[in-house]
């Protein structure tokens, strides 16, 4: 893969992570699984994308 492609790659990960976890915490914000509600799985999945992302363009300034 070249290297250009790889921070876009990483970083269309971290945007689609935000957007799946908005959707999980907005569209399903009352529904309850066995282990966590849904709400809940899509905060930490719009974290870690945004860690995602912030990792990402930092190391694209070195």
């Amino acid at each position: 893969m070249p290297e250009q492609s790889r921070p876009r790659l990483a970083i269309g990960i971290g945007v689609g992570l935000v957007v799946l976890g908005a959707v999980l915490a907005l569209a399903f914000a009352d529904v309850e699984t066995p282990v966590i509600g849904l709400r809940q799985a899509g905060v930490v999945l719009i974290v870690i994308g945004a860690i995602d992302i912030v990792a990402v363009l930092a190391a694209r300034k070195r």
